[in-house]
């Protein structure tokens, strides 16, 4: 994988490293949210091809994207993270 979170790691160690995280696929049809505002963010992900927008909904449905997350890209992870 050739993006700088796993730079320096090699073939092997990288699933090692996989596992350890126990990180799997996921697919996701276009338009299908991952996660909703009022829901805690459990992981991070890692676009591996596509991309992810994130998206802000006002009260009266109008729709902002904030950001788009393209492939090797991390998403989630201030959400994941942060307290």
């Amino acid at each position: 994988m050739d993006m700088p979170l796993f730079a320096g790691i090699g073939k092997d160690e990288l699933q090692a490293v996989l596992h350890c995280l126990q990180a799997y696929t996921k697919k996701f049809s276009k338009r299908k949210y991952l996660s909703f505002e009022q829901q805690e963010v459990k992981s991070v992900g890692v676009v591996l091809s596509g991309c992810v927008h994130m998206v802000k909904e006002d009260v009266w449905g109008n729709s902002t994207i904030l950001a788009v997350m393209g492939p090797h890209e991390l998403f989630g992870e201030t959400f994941c993270c942060g307290s």
